[in-house]
């Protein structure tokens, strides 16, 4: 009977030695090293979706500054289409009624105006998208005043469309490198049955027999003569202008009708600087078209004819920005992600981005390229 109790005995110590757990010691590491992996799985996460933030941000300023690039050098290629005569631009001033207006302004393929100081340039180009804009139409008849019918060659009037296109009257000098003699008027080409204060002047009949521009007044005193002045296609009269608003959106604002409102289509860029390209001299007939040896800004001063004359190329350079506001290396330090702010292009002047508050918290990057003006060197300007 001793013998069975001392069994069962054992049978109990052996019971207790198998239901015992961790000790309190080994709990307390078990959780702590738990702890620093979740402390160390976190920060890797948040580093690295910091990168991938800045890595999608970037990506995003690249996609912006490439659009904004794209939309410029495609109107810079049609710049001076339907401006221009064999080594001679129709005219550097353009007289336009509109909406009961009469302004007169500059027209060139190209035209910058200058920010100044730290805000950012623009850029117009006016061009004709007729598929007839580069041959003019003749004057048979003198236009001597603003209410005087206009009688022209029927050449190229089979490319006019009724109620859409409009069109220059234009009396070039035509020796090289000579001023222009007056500006030209702009009219539209439309139906005589439809009444539209846009419109400038009323065609009847189709062809170009009878233009009634009464209610273009404000041509020049001396008109436009016969056979020395001509009307030339503009289609819809395209003239855009490039520029950033102030919430760093690039838009392109349609110029050609008044009061219209800016379109965006990039955002997060801050900043445009633009130069006008020099020949040395207007090259004569027939020669080939110097190449560009001055840069220059524009400047308030309206530009001389010859200057006009000798822009070949404009060189563009476009800031984008990252969306993402970076924090400081050193908590509760300053932004220090951009720390020099960037160049314009090789040799150039450093773009100045003090406009923009904070600009110290964000990365940049700039994209430049040059654009020839074919249309004015293909008319030998």
């Amino acid at each position: 009977m001793a013998q069975l109790i001392h069994i069962k005995h054992k049978v109990s110590l052996s019971s207790r030695g198998s239901a015992s757990g961790f000790s309190l010691v080994e709990l307390m590491v078990g959780v702590t090293v738990g702890l620093i992996t979740v402390l160390v799985i976190s920060n890797s996460y948040i580093g690295f979706e910091k990168q991938k933030r800045t890595t999608t941000s970037g990506s995003d300023s690249q996609q912006n500054g490439l659009i904004a690039l794209h939309a410029i050098q495609t109107d810079a290629r049609m710049a001076g289409f339907g401006l221009t005569l064999p080594s001679q631009l129709v005219c550097t001033e353009i007289i336009k009624y509109e909406l009961g207006n009469i302004s007169k302004e500059a027209i060139l393929p190209v035209l910058i105006t200058d920010g100044g100081g730290v805000q950012s340039d623009k850029i117009k180009f006016t061009y004709s998208d007729a598929g007839t804009g580069s041959t003019p139409s003749v004057l048979m008849t003198s236009m001597p005043s603003s209410d005087s019918s206009i009688t022209m060659t029927r050449v190229n009037m089979a490319g006019y469309t009724v109620n859409r296109d409009k069109f220059l009257l234009a009396s070039p000098v035509t020796s090289p490198g000579t001023a222009i003699a007056q500006p030209c008027t702009r009219l539209a080409y439309v139906d005589t049955t439809v009444a539209d204060p846009l419109m400038l002047a009323n065609l009847n009949p189709p062809f170009g027999t009878n233009i009634a521009p009464s209610i273009a007044a404000g041509n020049p005193a001396d008109g436009y003569g016969a056979y020395t002045s001509f009307a030339i296609n503009m289609g819809q009269f395209l003239q855009t202008e490039y520029s950033v608003d102030a919430n760093n959106d690039f838009v392109a604002t349609d110029k050609s009708i008044a009061a219209q409102a800016p379109i965006a289509i990039a955002n997060n860029i801050v900043n445009i600087q633009a130069q006008y390209g020099f020949a040395p001299q207007n090259p004569t007939p027939g020669n080939p078209a110097p190449a560009v040896n001055t840069w220059s800004d524009a400047t308030a001063a309206p530009l001389t004819t010859a200057d006009i004359m000798r822009i070949k190329a404009i060189r563009i350079a476009i800031v984008a920005r990252s969306s993402l506001k970076e924090k400081p290396s050193i908590k509760g330090g300053a932004c220090d992600a951009t720390a020099v702010m960037p160049i314009s292009w090789l040799g150039g002047p450093v773009i100045d981005l003090t406009a923009n508050p904070d600009w110290q918290c964000y990365r940049y990057h700039v994209y430049q390229t040059i654009i020839p003006l074919r249309n004015v060197i293909w008319a030998n300007l």
